[in-house]
């Protein structure tokens, strides 16, 4: 019920509780569910639309309360998805959190590994934060970061999602997203550690 949805949303954050955790507890969570759902044949593709529909509206719901008022003052922060893995809808929770802390931001659902070094090179982030989930696409992760640290040595990197390598989630120069909720925790670690 879209309408029922909206409306615990808006009284949890009239509540106190964070966006962020609203993304990760309830929203990601939901997501998660419903493509467990799918995967096991309990809803067809037309139930799954639905529900991503209704999440899609708790994000614009939320949208409005997270950025009201928010100016970006800080550093600019690149979010893109891989071509071939895209989710909307997390790459929104990502780009609201941020826009919400005050970073500038770029968002894009589905950058070519190719098109994402010139639109580096044009938007000259701090991040690049990089979400991939689609775990066919790990040898393409590991060949973007690759790339990204030669050409682009000064750009600090955000790693999130079931495809990115485990030996990527555990070097020092790089850090791994875990949860949604922590992405401006890590985006502050990161601009910290290339200042110091």
């Amino acid at each position: 019920d879209a309408e029922t949805a909206e409306g615990v949303i808006a009284q949890a954050i009239e509540e106190g509780l964070s966006q962020a955790t609203l993304h990760e507890e309830v929203i990601g969570a939901a997501m998660r569910r419903i493509g467990e759902l799918w995967e096991e044949g309990v809803i067809d593709v037309g139930a799954e639309h639905l529900a991503t529909g209704i999440s899609r509206r708790i994000l614009a719901t939320m949208h409005r309360y997270m950025l009201r008022g928010a100016e970006p003052h800080r550093e600019r922060i690149l979010r893109r998805g891989l071509e071939g893995d895209e989710h909307p809808l997390l790459v929104q929770m990502v780009h609201d959190q941020v826009a919400a802390a005050g970073f500038q931001t770029v968002i894009n659902t589905s950058v070519s590994a190719e098109r994402l070094h010139a639109v580096i090179r044009s938007q000259s982030p701090q991040v690049v934060v990089l979400g991939v989930t689609y775990t066919a696409l790990t040898p393409t992760v590991e060949e973007i970061v690759k790339e990204i640290r030669s050409d682009h040595p000064k750009v600090a990197l955000l790693l999130g999602g079931a495809a990115v390598p485990k030996r990527l989630k555990e070097t020092s120069e790089i850090r791994y997203l875990r949860r949604i909720d922590e992405v401006v925790p890590a985006v502050e670690a990161l601009l910290d550690a290339m200042q110091g």
